[in-house]
């Protein structure tokens, strides 16, 4: 397995190389005269270890020569780092001799900086600037305003030299927030990119527009060559139209010339798809897809002047006057009826709740039925470093009905609110006058986790929000933390209590922020993790 892995590696690596040499060749997307270099590394104060956080490596056709590295910013990031932005343009040459020495393990185009001797070398990669999907990887790299770009990319899988690092989220995303400040690429979407060099070939060996007619099945298709090039190329121009995930039209150009200006019937307007080809080159120019604007509405507010307002008191007796308005529509008057509009609203629809996310809704009693559900979000976590359980009125049961359902061993870190779990008698009940001591509530606890399990296994340190100590909270929430750092948590909010789950009518849901999940319970833990709020540890 491992053979094959090196063979496919390796051919990726001698396809990747290919591509350089051809992109780079004067004609074949562009005419390039210096390079754009992007960096942004983190630098170890004790060590002097420079190492590389992102680097790029952008293709330009400007007349430049090789200048000094700009400095972008510098600021420490904690006792022994600092995070640092810069940017140089390079000649052509030092471009590829940068493009070597990085296959050996060093960035070195000003002063060596420490990258993986391993990278992965990518074949080329092209990016569309017209498209109706989210493309992340436009977020980390310069904007073309002539066409698509290829990438060609080592992608640094292992990701040691960050993760020896021990940055924690919060680290993250303060070098992410950082470098957009300073250079305006944003990793904190691909973060996956971390550790990356990425090497950009912007495609301005042509333009092209694109012009619907209004019967919706004509469209106006114009291109024009790069004014250096010096034969006409041999282009292919495909369109496609789409809806509903079946291709609606089709049709296609073949040209050897400069420019063109043609009127084509591919049959439909919705989501075209544009593909241009040079066909001596074998080498796509462009691939976009853009949808038109059929119609459009909007809703106006129309008020009187000097009207009467309603008037409400909060509960503090703060008077509030609300303003009246009538409501407008002030677009064209469609009823959404037509066949474009049922498929869409459809789509949308669905759409909706496939993003929902993993939910599912309780009734009175199905305690059983919801506790299932919880035990069952904790099996097979192969990929999971820690769970946590964040609940107000978190006892040692509910954490024995839960968490020690997973068999594998993982720690757990849990949280409670002294002043409510204290009032959780031993079946489970609320007690409003139950007043017992923070020590007292600590012993109970401790004795109902002997009591109930021979906590064979368990990894578990359980505190407790009390008195001056951390800050009060409402929701509760499972939290399911991964091994790697770059990849998301997992987090469920419960809707109510572990002692009440499935008691009456609540939801389990997979939230859809849970980075901000984690990164409030670590601040509520940081508060917490003492002696003084700790009630249990195993």
């Amino acid at each position: 397995m491992k053979n094959y892995l090196t063979e496919i590696k390796k051919a990726k690596k001698d396809k990747a190389l290919c591509d350089f040499e051809l992109l780079l060749k004067e004609g074949v997307v562009g005419f390039y005269k210096t390079c754009e270099i992007y960096q942004i590394f983190l630098l170890n104060t004790k060590t002097k270890k420079i190492i590389n956080y992102y680097t790029l490596f952008c293709f330009s056709e400007l007349e430049q020569t090789d200048a000094h590295v700009i400095p972008c910013g510098i600021t420490r990031l904690n006792e022994t780092m600092k995070i640092g932005c810069q940017k140089q343009a390079v000649s052509i040459e030092k471009a590829k001799d940068c493009f070597s020495k990085i296959q050996k393990g060093v960035l070195d185009y000003d002063e060596p900086i420490t990258v993986p001797n391993d990278l992965y070398l990518l074949p080329k990669v092209l990016v569309s600037t017209q498209t109706i999907k989210n493309v992340l990887i436009k977020d980390i790299i310069k904007p073309n305003y002539w066409g698509d770009s290829y990438i060609i990319e080592f992608y640094d899988e292992g990701k040691t030299l960050i993760l020896d690092l021990g940055l924690e989220s919060e680290a993250i995303e303060i070098v992410n927030k950082f470098s957009f400040e300073k250079l305006k690429l944003n990793l904190a979407k691909p973060y996956d990119r971390i550790g990356n060099i990425i090497f950009q070939f912007p495609i301005t060996i042509q333009y092209s527009i694109i012009q619907s007619n209004k019967n919706s099945v004509d469209f106006r298709f114009q291109l024009a060559s790069h004014p250096k090039l010096l034969t006409p190329n041999s282009y292919e121009i495909q369109l496609f139209s789409s809806l509903d995930n079946v291709v609606t039209g089709f049709d296609k150009i073949e040209t050897n010339s400069f420019g063109v200006d043609k009127t084509i019937s591919p049959g439909d307007d919705n989501s075209l798809s544009t593909i241009i080809v040079d066909r001596t080159k074998s080498i796509l120019l462009k691939k976009s897809e853009v949808n038109f604007v059929r119609s459009f509405n909007f809703i106006g507010r129309i008020g009187t002047q000097y009207s009467e307002p309603r008037f409400i008191k909060d509960r503090n007796g703060k008077l509030e006057n609300i303003e009246l308005y009538t409501s407008t529509n002030m677009g064209e008057d469609k009823d959404g009826n037509d066949y474009f509009s049922r498929i869409i609203k459809r789509n949308i629809n669905n759409k909706v709740i496939s993003l929902s996310g993993d939910c599912r809704v309780f009734k009175k009693n199905q305690r059983e039925e919801a506790l299932q559900f919880i035990r069952n979000k904790m099996q097979n976590l192969s990929d999971i470093k820690e769970i946590c359980l964040w609940d107000p009125y978190l006892t040692a049961f509910d954490i024995i009905e839960t968490l020690y359902f997973e068999n594998t061993g993982i720690p757990f870190r849990c949280i409670t609110e002294f002043k409510h779990a204290k009032k959780i008698n031993d079946n489970g009940t609320y007690d409003e006058k139950k007043k017992i001591a923070f020590s007292v509530f600590c012993r109970d606890q401790k004795k109902c986790f002997l009591n109930n399990s021979n906590n064979l296994r368990i990894r578990l340190k359980f505190l407790a929000q009390h008195d001056v100590y951390g800050w009060e909270f409402h929701d509760r929430f499972l939290i399911l933390i991964p091994k790697n750092i770059s990849d998301l948590p997992i987090v469920y909010s419960l809707g109510i209590s572990v002692n009440q789950i499935g008691e009456s009518h609540h939801t389990i849901q997979k939230v859809t922020d849970p980075r901000t999940i984690l990164a409030n319970f670590e601040e509520l833990w940081k508060l917490l993790d003492n002696g003084e709020c700790l009630v249990a540890e195993f």
